[in-house]
């Protein structure tokens, strides 16, 4: 139970720094803003987003590389100019993943933190 209300106090912090200020400053991710037309540049530029989070705070576990990779294949589908990038969740998952949504517009990315649990 301890363990579960630390991934959920995680999962809160890590959403408070994301909508504050961390997003805006990202270095190549958000440099880009460019108009994103394919699923795989979506993909792309969600996982160059989630690097440079981890980079610039390690303790987010769930932006490191290994985290990510749990939940590839990635798959993104547009709607209404928006690409919603989200991961394959594997059976019996505990913990959580990431669903990042990418303007098709202009690149801009906002990513969010979301439990993943078993049925």
């Amino acid at each position: 139970m301890q363990e579960q209300a630390k991934r959920i106090a995680r999962c809160a912090l890590a959403s408070a720094m994301l909508a504050g200020c961390l997003l805006p400053s990202l270095g190549a991710a958000a440099a880009e803003r460019a108009p994103v037309n394919t699923p795989e540049a979506a993909i792309t530029l969600a996982r160059k987003t989630w690097a440079e989070l981890y980079q610039k705070g390690s303790w987010l576990r769930e932006f490191s590389e290994r985290e990510t990779a749990r939940f590839a294949p990635y798959s993104a589908t547009l709607h209404q100019g928006v690409w919603t990038v989200r991961g394959t969740i594997p059976p019996a998952c505990h913990g959580v993943t990431l669903v990042t949504t990418v303007q098709q517009s202009d690149g801009l990315v906002q990513v969010q933190v979301i439990d993943c649990k078993s049925s």
